[in-house]
């Protein structure tokens, strides 16, 4: 992609969008128009910055539609050596910069008592021209998209599952939860679109309702995935690795309260079916019942009494 400006957000009429200046050999494509505008969609910033990332490289994209073709370029500048597809065969054959430096130093075969060099000049300055627009095409190509261009975060994250990072059971399902709750937070984006906003903005999410240790286990999680990507070539390095998370980020922990007399008065006098009240039973003399479900036991034995007294005096 060309030195294209970097894009900005502003707020307009409640809501975010991604704003992109036009470069000014580009506004004829554009009737003249100085920069280029796209709704986040959102009034949220911090949702607005984890968005501009990808509606950005989708205004980059719309300034790259405008440039002319470099081995089009090539081919008018020589005076049409052929098509797109006629250009990339000769560069791949070995023959395309040949040609095109033959153009750029062309003998003048002319009369040589002919005053008029105007022809051969033309085609010196053509050749010239070309040769620029062919080591830039070229500069491009060698630099490339990274290898994590074509890799989206639901492939990383299959093939990274696909690997078995984890033997117990309950531990990669619980890694499974944490990357698809990252895939829906983050939409379908690639690999490397991701962004250290993203990732604080993933903690919020799931900090409205979660505790900060079960917070850092699903940043945890996440972050090993995108260990592998590094290791794998897809992205150059971590945007998870050192993250420091807003300390007042998670929800506060919640203190048992227990139950009222009143209450557990109510529980266990309230119809209950048969199977659950043997399940309180089971609970209740289990090794690990807590001494509040012995409590619970011991008030539902009080009711049964009363209960029974009662359809005693009834008869």
């Amino acid at each position: 992609m060309p030195d294209y400006p970097a894009t900005t957000l502003a707020l307009n009429k409640g809501k975010y969008y991604v704003l992109l200046t036009v470069p000014a050999d580009l506004r004829q494509h554009f009737k003249g128009r100085k920069q280029l505008k796209q709704s986040t969609g959102t009034s949220d910033l911090a949702d607005a910055k984890r968005r501009q990332h990808n509606i950005s490289a989708q205004l980059y994209a719309r300034l790259d539609a405008c440039k002319p073709d470099a081995r089009d370029q090539i081919s008018n500048l020589l005076g049409w050596i052929g098509d797109a597809d006629e250009v990339e065969r000769l560069e791949d054959n070995g023959d395309l910069e040949g040609i095109i430096m033959s153009h750029k130093y062309a003998e003048d075969t002319s009369d040589p008592d002919d005053p008029d060099d105007s022809c051969i000049d033309l085609v010196h300055e053509g050749g010239e021209k070309a040769l620029e627009v062919y080591r830039m095409w070229k500069a491009t190509e060698n630099q490339g998209p990274s290898k994590s261009s074509g890799v989206s975060l639901s492939a990383a994250i299959k093939e990274y599952l696909a690997t078995a990072p984890y033997q117990n059971h309950k531990t990669a399902r619980e890694c499974e939860h944490a990357l698809e709750q990252f895939r829906k937070y983050a939409g379908e984006v690639l690999l490397s679109s991701i962004t250290a906003v993203m990732a604080h903005g993933f903690a919020e999410v799931i900090g409205k309702d979660k505790s900060k240790k079960l917070i850092h286990k699903k940043i945890g999680y996440v972050k090993r995935m995108v260990d592998h990507a590094v290791r794998k070539g897809w992205v150059p390095s971590n945007v998870f690795a050192g993250l420091k998370l807003d300390k007042n980020i998670g929800a506060d922990k919640k203190s048992y309260v227990p139950l009222s007399d009143q209450e557990l008065h109510a529980l266990f006098a309230s119809a209950m079916p048969d199977h659950h009240r043997k399940l309180l039973s089971i609970w209740s003399k289990a090794p690990f019942a807590k001494a509040r479900l012995t409590e619970l036991m011991d008030r539902w034995s009080v009711c049964r009494r009363s209960a029974a007294k009662r359809d005693l005096h009834s008869i």
